[in-house]
């Protein structure tokens, strides 16, 4: 999933490689993961791990889209008619 973010959001260069152990440098999904950490869509399942072979829970979709929305967007959300910008 944060490789289709990363495409919608343009495929930008990545300044730090991923420190993920399960996400090798060499891999097709090495940039989304490193980008997506970057950009505070995800913070991986554990401190080394980001399991790019699991499933996608509900859960964390609703997160990544939400993340994307705020931190890469920057989309505003707005409750009781007052805007609300969450952050990490």
């Amino acid at each position: 999933m944060v490789t289709t973010l990363y495409r919608l959001a343009g495929s930008p260069e990545v300044t730090e490689k991923s420190s993920f152990a399960d996400a090798p440098e060499n891999a097709w999904y090495t940039d989304a993961v490193a980008w997506a950490v970057q950009n505070g869509v995800t913070e991986g399942t554990s401190e080394e791990t980001f399991s790019p072979h699991e499933k996608v829970t509900r859960e964390q979709a609703a997160t990544f889209l939400y993340r994307y929305a705020t931190n890469v967007l920057g989309f505003w959300f707005y409750t009781g008619g007052r805007p609300v910008r969450l952050y990490r």
